[in-house]
């Protein structure tokens, strides 16, 4: 079913990212095209991507809503994925993740979203 999604990008002071950038770009644009599939109608994506200190954080932020498995999608797509179109990606991730030496963890402790925070030291980039 289409459903009217919107996306919130933010960057906060970060460097232009030279030799890795379309590396970068490539992998939050298919992170976050596999995150909306999973959004519904009214649900907001943010992806806020700051640099601090010596690191690149990205947190990708899913409002969690009744019903909805926003944590176990999340889990799917960047933990144990079991769809074969999302192992493909899973593997994409990962490798970008080992190339650039990045961690990624589930955050579940707020009580409003879910979130995905994925970071990247800067002296890679």
């Amino acid at each position: 079913p289409e459903c009217k999604k919107l996306v919130n990008i933010e960057f906060k002071n970060v460097p232009i990212l030279h030799t890795n950038k379309n590396i970068i770009e490539r992998y939050f644009y298919t992170l976050i095209f596999e995150l909306l599939k999973f959004c519904s109608s009214d649900n907001k994506l943010n992806l806020i991507i700051s640099a601090e200190r010596k690191e690149i954080v990205i947190t990708i932020q899913l409002k969690k809503e009744e019903g909805y498995p926003v944590e176990k999608v999340f889990k799917e797509l960047f933990f144990s994925p079991s769809q074969p179109h999302s192992k493909m990606n899973f593997i994409f991730f990962e490798k970008v993740l080992f190339l650039f030496n990045g961690k990624k963890k589930l955050d579940t402790s707020d009580p409003q979203n879910v979130k995905l925070i994925i970071t990247l030291p800067v002296k890679l980039l």
